[in-house]
Order: structure tokens, then C-alpha cells, then sequence
């Protein structure tokens, strides 16, 4: 392992305001917006995540009801029953899918999001994986490092705080900690999800994004909440997924 019309609706929004410390002389106030039904928009990065960062999981009954489990990964599968990656085609199968905790490969989470397009899900037709891009703005760097310098490592957003969506959330919305420093240092305690703010289920675990990783095509880049790393891995491992969307359109009143 490598390590949008909108409509008016009556509920107030609840803005979920983190002071957070960019450097020595430079101080901002990240916000999330509870925008209600289930959606919480990002104001920074200008996107909508789902409140419930484990949102399969939660539709499949939380493990407690395999009949409902099985209903929705064969409208997944019949919505979207294959997944083309590159020049090959994986076909979707219930084995791609962890029922019992929510996790599923990567291909699985491609079709998920898909599934949930398809269905109009909340109104909207354009969930995804979380994106991110080089932190240089130029390409991917692969050398492991602490300080946010590269693209593979921890504390992620020091050097550019919206290259990656997740590690946006994580450090800069949310306010919480890698396992260590900028120096590589360990830190002994408070790194991980200390802090989940407006959100639901979020995990101290790994997450898929939706960015392969071009020096191995068989992998995709992925975020993980526990250690604060992001790094890639092999496209048929189990991990959560997070959809988000783009856009901060108001939720429309006709929900799923």
C-alpha cells in the first residue's frame, strides 16, 4: 500500500465558522454551511458535500437490514453496470461493495456516484469523488513529505489550501490534525477526526478520490482522516467514499 435551479426553503442555515492558522502572518475564517437536507456547502472551494460521509452505508440499512442492502446495490449495478478505466472495462458485481461498513473498491464508488446522478439525488445530477489537483498547480510530485511541499504525504494544504477537496476539509474546514508536525515529528495525541463539525459518519479512515494515479494506472490517489495522509492505492481495496458536487446552488425543495 502506497501511502441547478434553485428554490426557496424555510429552514434556517447553520454556518459552522473555524478560525484556521495559514502561517505566521496570515489568519482566516473557513466556513461550512448547513445548508439543510442533508448537504453542507463548502464556501471555500465552492462545492456541496453530503452531510453523511458515509451515505452508502446509512442506504443500505447501517448493516442492519440485508434485504435493503442487496435492493440497493442491484440498483446500482443495473444503473450503472460496468465502469470503463482506461481501456478496461470492470464490471460492477456485489463483491465490489462492503455492505457490513460502507466501504467499497474504487470502481464501485465511480458507479455509486453514477447511481446517485442517475436517481437525481437530492435534486442534483452531478455527485462525484473528491478531486484534487497538483499542489505546484503544475504536476503531481510522488516524494513523500510532511510540510504540504508534495502531493504524496501529510499536512497537505500548508503550501496550497484547495489543491486537494479532502485535505481541504479536513485541515483547513474542519480544523484537524495530521499524526504529525510540518518536520515529520510525531504527535502523540489530538491528530486524526477530532473535530466533524456539521457532518455525520465521517470516519477515521481512508477515502477515495476521483484521481487515478498516473505512475500506476492500476491506482487511485485517496485521503486518509486517521494520520491526515494522502497517498494512493490499489483500485480494488475497500474504502470509504464521500460524494460532493460541485456548485453551492440551494437545495431544491423535491427531495430522494
Amino acid at each position: 500500500m502506497l501511502i441547478d435551479g434553485s428554490c426557496h426553503y424555510s429552514r434556517a442555515l447553520r454556518i459552522v465558522a473555524i478560525p484556521i492558522i495559514l502561517g505566521a502572518n496570515s489568519t482566516v475564517e473557513a466556513k461550512l454551511v448547513d445548508a439543510g437536507n442533508g448537504l453542507v456547502k463548502d464556501t471555500d472551494l465552492g462545492v456541496t458535500w453530503m452531510q453523511d460521509a458515509n451515505l452508502f452505508f446509512t442506504r443500505t440499512g447501517s448493516g442492519l437490514q440485508p434485504a435493503k442492502a442487496a435492493k440497493l446495490v442491484d440498483a446500482i449495478i443495473a444503473a450503472v453496470p460496468e465502469v470503463l478505466d482506461g481501456k478496461v472495462v470492470h464490471q460492477i458485481a456485489s463483491g465490489d461493495f462492503n455492505t457490513g461498513n460502507g466501504q467499497m473498491n474504487w470502481w464501485a464508488a465511480q458507479a455509486w456516484v453514477r447511481y446517485l446522478n442517475s436517481i437525481n439525488y437530492k435534486g442534483f445530477d452531478n455527485w462525484r469523488l473528491p478531486m484534487l489537483r497538483p499542489v505546484n498547480g503544475i504536476a503531481f510530485r510522488y516524494k513523500f513529505s510532511c510540510d504540504g511541499s508534495t502531493d504524496y504525504g501529510k499536512n497537505n494544504t500548508e503550501k496550497n489550501v484547495t489543491a486537494s477537496e479532502l485535505g481541504h476539509v479536513f485541515y483547513n474546514e474542519l480544523g484537524n490534525l495530521s499524526d504529525t508536525d510540518t518536520s515529520c515529528a510525531l504527535r502523540q495525541t489530538g491528530y486524526g477526526v477530532t473535530n466533524r463539525g456539521p457532518f455525520r459518519n465521517l470516519k477515521n479512515a481512508v477515502y477515495w478520490t476521483g484521481r487515478k494515479f498516473k505512475r500506476y494506472p492500476e491506482n487511485a490517489w485517496h485521503f486518509h482522516t486517521y494520520n491526515g495522509g494522502q497517498g494512493n492505492d490499489y483500485k480494488g481495496v475497500q474504502f470509504y467514499v464521500w460524494p460532493v458536487r460541485t456548485g453551492l446552488k440551494d437545495v431544491p425543495t423535491t427531495v430522494r
